[in-house]
């Protein structure tokens, strides 16, 4: 049996699968991403105890460890060159983990991850193809010929960071302007919808919001603020 490990910039989920891929139980946690790196770790080892006792397991029948993390993955040597979406940069994550759980850690980008899980399940059908992953941010994963593609700076696949828009406002964790990910993520879409209420005090969603405002303060008995604004 493995444990599997998707690290994510808003939550970390994890689940322990048999030998055919089954998942046999699976948990999550929140990330709180701009907190110190050895507190995720910390967290990622204390979830994958509690998966396996959730799936009534022993440490021990566990053979390794795989995870999926946003960002610039070295895969050959267990790095996270850069994850903007986590703060993580230069990181030996699979170090820190395997010093944790004692077991063998396997570390890849996320969307490399899933590109490859396709490919496993569907790689009859098609043996070249582009992932994309929405999520935090924006990621890719591609697959050439049956072969995972990396790029010479294990980056190949970062799509999320192709910028869109050359005359772009939006600002992207990266740093750069903008980029896919500053458009498409569910970050960016919570923004823009944020934004678009914020312009619109007659639509739907406004009122929906304002609507929900009122129910939760009559739950609680309480006045809200004078003139609080609806939309944080």
């Amino acid at each position: 049996m493995y444990i599997g490990i998707d690290l994510g910039g808003t939550n970390i989920a994890a689940g322990v699968v048999d030998e055919t891929g089954k998942i046999i139980y699976k948990s999550s946690v929140s990330t709180l991403a701009q907190r110190p790196v050895e507190e995720i770790v910390e967290d990622m080892a204390n979830l994958c105890i509690d998966v396996v006792n959730g799936a009534d397991r022993q440490i021990s029948e566990i053979k390794s460890v795989g995870i999926g993390c946003p960002g610039t993955v070295d895969n050959k040597n267990g790095i996270v060159a850069y994850a903007c979406n986590l703060r993580m940069q230069n990181t030996e994550l699979s170090a820190m983990l395997e010093k944790k759980l004692g077991k063998p850690v396997n570390l890849e980008n996320d969307a490399n991850a899933a590109a490859l899980g396709e490919y496993a399940v569907n790689g009859d059908n098609a043996d070249s193809f582009v992932l994309i992953t929405l999520g935090t941010g924006v990621g890719g994963g591609v697959i050439i010929d049956g072969k995972l593609y990396r790029g010479f700076n294990c980056a190949g696949g970062e799509l999320g960071h192709i910028v869109i828009n050359a005359d772009g406002e939006e600002q992207c964790s990266c740093g750069n302007k903008g980029c896919w990910e500053a458009y498409a993520s569910v970050t960016a879409l919570i923004h823009q919808t944020k934004q678009a209420m914020q312009s619109d005090s007659n639509s739907i969603m406004h009122k929906w919001v304002q609507e929900r405002m009122t129910v939760n303060h009559d739950v609680a008995g309480s006045s809200p603020a004078g003139g609080a604004t609806i939309v944080p």
